[in-house]
């Protein structure tokens, strides 16, 4: 059942180098692009398998801190791309209107695939789900994680201060890599940093676990079973072995990461943390997954 995770983490491996780029003013936002060339043919059918899924990262309230979209294409080369979503974003749907981090925690699963339908137009395969006790364990049962930051940071996470240098490698336990992943107090454009941030915090997760993939997928996923919910019930074995086929060739798969911004989103101004979007969300969407 919780095979969903590794597939992720097996995708992500194959992407471990991420050149960073300034953000560009453009709509929409490309934070970063990575294209690799085909180091071997694979066999694909001709009309290529997607898999579209959401990765959850739960705060304390249960509330969803990070919401990130997922998407495989498993063609010739295969690509991956991330889209990470406004917690703060406000839209009416069939289940009520409340900010787009209280959907899990109002109505479950069932509530996210119901978002993901109704506002972006798509169909979820699966959902996962972690939360910040099973995050903060899991770094620290390795021995703490190398974190590569995209870009300068400087900013306050409860009582500590924090300072990073983009390219400069830190090694982080639980607690400090949370942190990155969660502070904006400081950043200039608060919750919008730190949803960039979170591709950084899912590199260096990756990162850590690319030979212990290599080596035993098995033993990985036992472990990661452990530290991660999700609703994906069957179907996923053809589709974990032919990604892992990927991998053993050498294929290396495409990332593309982009990010929801004040671009498309503007502030109600009488509901404070509350956006609204300035275009088509579906249409949005579609156009990142075509890319």
């Amino acid at each position: 059942m919780k095979k969903l995770l590794l597939i992720i983490t097996l995708l992500l491996t194959a992407c471990t180098s991420i050149t960073s780029t300034a953000i560009p003013t453009i709509q929409p936002v490309k934070i970063r692009d990575e294209i690799n060339p085909t180091q071997v043919s694979i066999s694909t059918p001709s009309d290529a398998q997607q898999y579209t899924f959401v990765l959850l990262g739960l705060d304390r309230e249960g509330l969803s801190d990070a919401f990130i979209v997922a998407n495989l294409t498993l063609d010739n080369p295969p690509h991956v791309v991330l889209v990470s979503l406004a917690r703060e974003l406000f839209i009416a749907t069939s289940d009520g209107q409340q900010r787009l981090n209280a959907v899990y925690k109002l109505y479950g699963y069932d509530g996210i695939h119901n978002y993901m339908r109704e506002v972006f137009g798509l169909e979820v395969d699966g959902v996962i789900v972690v939360n910040m006790q099973q995050f903060e364990s899991f770094v620290d049962q390795q021995g703490g994680i190398v974190l590569i930051p995209h870009a300068n940071v400087s900013d306050r996470c409860g009582d500590d201060e924090y300072t990073y240098q983009a390219d400069v490698a830190y090694q982080l336990n639980g607690h400090d890599l949370l942190c990155y992943a969660r502070m904006r107090w400081h950043s200039p454009h608060g919750y919008f940093d730190r949803q960039i941030r979170h591709f950084d915090v899912l590199q260096a997760f990756v990162n850590s676990l690319l030979q212990k993939i290599l080596d035993d997928p098995v033993a990985t996923y036992q472990m990661l079973d452990a530290v991660v919910d999700t609703d994906f019930e069957s179907g996923l074995d053809v589709m974990l072995e032919t990604v892992y086929a990927y991998l053993l060739a050498g294929q290396q798969f495409t990332l593309d990461t982009y990010s929801m911004d004040t671009n498309i989103l503007v502030l109600l101004p009488e509901k404070p943390y509350r956006y609204v979007p300035i275009v088509n969300l579906q249409e949005w969407m579609a156009d990142l997954l075509r890319k």
